[in-house]
This record gives structure tokens, sequence and C-alpha cells, in this order.
């Protein structure tokens, strides 16, 4: 408790200290994350974006995803389905999947061969086991965007007394999470938002589906996920990993639910991976006739940047993001001066004056760590 105890404090400090920012921000509908900061895809090597076009409907639906094998992607079940045209998987005319193309050419576009969707799976966002795999015969992703699945025993024994111990009631708290979406636009730009980690006990509360519930870091401010973006990747990092070529970083969820309303009286969902790593590798084995081993590749997956490391982690006010601890956020892409201004509209000094919230992330990590030697 004491450990907790002084993260609530300096969380207190920071957030009367920080400078103000002002994120950019979009305002919120179907499929669209509000907010949320403009990013290399090159950095999101896992980010796919899955498009599917049904019998009848002119306009395709467009969703998030994560590359899982080389062959293998995971996104919503929902991306399947057109609950108020009453149409499901069995109505789908085409599907193709973009992802990063690593020539600096941009995105790779590809037709996809077969999709999988959970048998349980209805396509109405209230239900459980929003889950689908798309697969390619012919074609492959890069290794390179092969993100690891999170466990169960890692669910359970690490990023729960996460969410506990960083939840702080009514101010700033630390990100555990980075989500990425496309805003459910064929030609928009990959945004990124960090959530906070919402206690196991809460999030049962407001639903009781298999999910993570993630929310805005600073109670006042209102950027995340809203109306769905479905699919879009939810990032969360294992500290105990964190030497490890692929910096810990775990696939956690996969969005299926936005906040009502883009206010902070909800949640954002994300079907929760772990309790879904069964139902990917037995549908992957009787795919291919032979045992698939989970996580095989991508524990060997290489990754350059880390989007949960100190240093490119932004704090925030009621009214935005605040650059990482280098006074800039290295995620961030084009002119920066357009997403951080002080209170008075004038371009915000960030170079100071403020626990970074890397510094947050270290001495909550050192609490944790230990809590858990007691």
């Amino acid at each position: 408790m004491k450990s907790k105890k002084l993260l609530s404090a300096i969380l207190a400090m920071t957030a009367v200290s920080s400078p103000l920012a002002l994120a950019s921000t979009t305002n919120g509908t179907e499929q669209v994350t509000t907010g949320g900061v403009e990013v290399l895809e090159s950095n999101y090597p896992w980010q796919v974006k899955v498009i599917t076009t049904m019998n009848g409907v002119e306009e395709a639906k467009v969703c998030g995803g994560a590359i899982i094998d080389t062959q293998w992607a995971v996104t919503s079940a929902q991306c399947f389905f057109d609950v108020s045209k009453g149409l499901d998987k069995n109505d789908i005319e085409s599907l193709q999947v973009s992802f990063p193309d690593y020539d600096g050419e941009g995105l790779a576009t590809l037709n996809i061969d077969k999709f999988f969707v959970h048998s349980s799976a209805t396509g109405n966002p209230a239900d459980a086991n929003d889950i689908a795999l798309v697969k390619f015969n012919e074609s492959s992703f890069p290794m390179n965007g092969v993100i690891q699945l999170m466990t169960a025993v890692e669910d359970e024994n690490v990023l729960t007394q996460q969410k506990s111990d960083f939840w702080v009631e009514n101010q700033e708290r630390l990100p555990l999470f980075v989500t990425t979406g496309y805003q459910g636009s064929l030609d928009g730009a990959l945004k990124r938002d960090y959530l906070s980690g919402v206690p196991n006990d809460k999030c049962d509360g407001y639903n009781t589906r298999l999910t993570h519930c993630g929310t805005t870091p600073h109670p006042e401010y209102t950027q995340g996920m809203c109306y769905g973006d479905l699919g879009a990747p939810l990032i969360w990092k294992n500290p105990n990993n964190a030497g490890d070529n692929n910096k810990g970083l775990r696939l956690a969820g996969i969005a299926s639910i936005g906040k009502d309303n883009c206010d902070n009286n909800n949640y954002s969902e994300f079907t929760n991976i772990a309790d879904y790593v069964d139902w990917i590798k037995n549908t992957i084995t009787a795919e291919i006739g032979e045992e698939y081993v989970v996580n095989q590749l991508a524990q060997m997956t290489v990754f350059s940047y880390d989007p949960l490391a100190d240093e490119n982690m932004p704090s925030y006010t009621n009214k935005g993001e605040v650059g990482g601890n280098s006074g800039e956020d290295p995620d961030f892409v084009g002119d920066d001066d357009d997403n951080a201004t002080d209170g008075n509209g004038d371009s915000g000094d960030k170079s100071g004056g403020s626990f970074g919230l890397g510094v947050l992330i270290a001495l909550g990590t050192t609490a944790y760590n230990r809590r858990k030697k007691k």
C-alpha cells in the first residue's frame, strides 16, 4: 500500500506542475478514434488494416488488427458483420489487408485467402467472443511485424496487479497500454492513443464480457478510443521482459467497444487476447493439420521502436498530451506546435518544469517489483 500511496502522490504533483498542451482531436463518428496523434506506421509493424466489402453494401468496412504470425493476423469479429442490414460472414464479397511496407513505399495491400470468425460471435458489440483470424496462403506478413500474444499467466500475475497498483481516482494515471487505429477510414492516417488500465473489479462491473477496460490517462481529458475503431491492437509491455528483443511488448487485446458519447464516464473495451489463446491455437492447428505453437515466431521478433519505453511516453493534462522525457514525442508525425499549446494559445514550453511520465513509470515499476518480492 505504501508504494501505491507514493505513486499517487507523485501523480498528483505531476498533474499540477505539467505545462498545458492541446492535442489535435477529431469529432467521433461511428468506428472513429477520437483524438490521437498521427504516428509512423513503421513504428507499429504489427498493425494491419482489414478491409471487408459485403454483398449489396457500397462502402467498405475498415478495421484494425495485429500480425501474430507470418500468415496470420487477428481482428474483431464485428468486421465480418453488418447487423443493421442483417449481413454476416457469409455475405463477405471481398477481403483485403494492408500493412506497413518497409521499402518506404507506404502500405502493401493484398487479398486475404481465408478468414475464421469465432463460432459464437454475433457481430453485436454487447456480446462476447468478438475475435476473428485472417490468413494468407500464398503471401506472408513481414517477420518483423509479429507481435507476441499475452498469456493468461501474464494477465493474472502481472497485468492484473498493475491495473490495481497504478489506478488513481480523479488524477493523472500511468498509461499501461498503447492502441493504434486508422479511424475506420480507407485513407485515414494511423493514430495512437495511450490508455490507463482499469482495475478488473471496475471493468467487470461495467460489462461482464471477457475484456480489458481502458480509459484516458487524465480524468478530465476525453481523447481516446470512441465508438470502436474495431480490431485496433491494444499493446501492453511486460516489465519482466523489457530486455528481450521484442521489448516485452504483448498484444493484450483488440478493440471491441468504444466509449459512449466519447466521455469519461465510460470505458473503452478490448477483447482480452489471453482468454482466446487456446481458440487461436486450435483454429490454426485445425487449418494447418499439425499442432501450432503459439508465440514461437513472436519470441524471435526484433522491434527497433518501443512506444511504451520511458523516453517515448507523454504526460497528460486536462487539455491533452505533453511530450516524452526528451521534450518531444519522437513518434509524432508532423509539426509538433500544431498539437501542443499552453493556456494562452502560445507554443508550450515542453523542455522541463514537470516530472516526465517515464520517471513516474520507473518509480511505479520499482514499487511494483518491491511489492512482488515481499
